[in-house]
């Protein structure tokens, strides 16, 4: 019986210990990127990942890139920005600070925003001028 309510004193301890949006949300977030027209080139933080439509897996502690491309069409980039997200509160209510620690050495306190990119892609003009001569 002591053996029980230790375990079971050791393993509550050690949720406290724990970020509350590290459990809940995770480290990462899921961004669904799209364009118009599709299977464009998706590049995060210049780093090229897939093709239009995808939905890439980007740490939420930090900021980042979105550059979209496709031969013959102007490139497009949005740069996401961790937020704080609302579960902070709860979590230092909760888990205390040792809770809220975890979540921002983890960065599973912020959300990215905005959560989904879309863009339209131009074609690309011409900029060479004709020349006529005057008559």
């Amino acid at each position: 019986m002591k053996n029980t309510i230790a375990l079971i004193a050791i393993v509550g301890f050690a949720i406290l210990q724990t970020g509350c949006a590290t459990i809940v949300k995770g480290t990462h977030q899921d961004i669904p990127v799209s364009s118009d027209p599709s299977g464009a080139v998706v590049l995060v933080d210049g780093v090229r990942m897939e093709r239009t439509p995808a939905n890439v897996r980007l740490s939420r502690k930090k900021s980042h890139i979105i550059t979209i491309e496709k031969d013959g069409y102007n490139s497009e980039s949005v740069t996401l920005k961790p937020s704080i997200g609302g579960a902070v509160a709860g979590n230092i209510v909760a888990g205390g600070l040792v809770g809220w620690g975890v979540d921002a050495s983890t960065g599973a306190q912020y959300n990215l925003h905005p959560e989904s990119v879309s863009v339209r892609l131009y074609p690309k003009t011409n900029d060479c001028l004709l020349y006529t001569s005057p008559s």
